[in-house]
């Protein structure tokens, strides 16, 4: 066969297993099968939401609540707005920003986001008060109440406290939910709202967010940009 050169040959779209490619390893030529070669290649890699392994090109940020001035809900079966006060990690404020005022996240940037929310709740009714997680935006304008943004996702599959003993147990519960959300007009504004169903354990119409707890269940809030 005459020489060409490997622009010249023809493509290949299907190789067989047992096709042989050359390979250059640690400075020496070999060849590799084309199976040995798929089978080795990675297939996928965990990084931390936060990490510098996304090569600073995906925005991230995390909130929490700070208790101690945490907001009190309202009264039994009243959504109400989550106050996200602490900005645990913030990797570009020019995607995605804290206020601390209204307790909305705003995203700046058009694209695909991961949301991911916990909350933890003291003072619920051991087996019987119910805890939901849900999702509220609106564009160009903060969230103050929850009449003021559109209900877009509940977040969580809902969840019923545990609990038998409310007194002992404190009533404690935690949701998670995850959700994407794709942004295509921005300024975007977005908060988590809670709905719960009692808080019988301590006065029977308010429950509070969990702020220090050694079973790590404190809530917090992760807005990451995918694409």
């Amino acid at each position: 066969m005459a020489d060409k050169k490997i622009s010249e040959l023809s493509e290949l779209i299907q190789p067989v297993n047992n096709a042989v490619l050359p390979i250059v390893n640690q400075g020496v030529t070999r060849k590799v099968t084309y199976a040995n070669l798929v089978n080795n290649l990675p297939i996928a890699t965990f990084v931390q939401a936060n990490s510098a392994s996304w090569g600073g090109t995906l925005a991230g940020a995390a909130f929490a609540i700070d208790g101690n001035v945490g907001l009190f809900n309202t009264l039994n079966n009243t959504e109400y707005i989550v106050p996200w006060n602490t900005v645990s990690y913030q990797s570009d404020s020019a995607i995605i920003e804290a206020d601390n005022v209204t307790n909305n996240i705003i995203i700046k940037q058009t694209g695909t986001y991961l949301i991911n929310a916990r909350y933890s709740s003291y003072d619920l009714a051991g087996s019987t008060d119910y805890l939901r997680i849900r999702l509220r935006g609106q564009l160009n304008v903060a969230i103050t109440t929850v009449n003021g943004g559109s209900l877009l996702e509940t977040l969580d599959e809902g969840f019923l406290t545990t609990g038998s003993d409310p007194v002992i147990d404190n009533g404690k519960a935690s949701v998670v939910g995850t959700r994407i959300l794709r942004v295509t007009q921005v300024p975007y504004y977005l908060v988590t709202t809670i709905l719960h169903s009692g808080g019988a354990a301590s006065g029977g119409t308010t429950a509070y967010p969990v702020f220090e707890n050694s079973n790590g269940t404190l809530p917090y809030m992760i807005v990451q940009k995918l694409s």
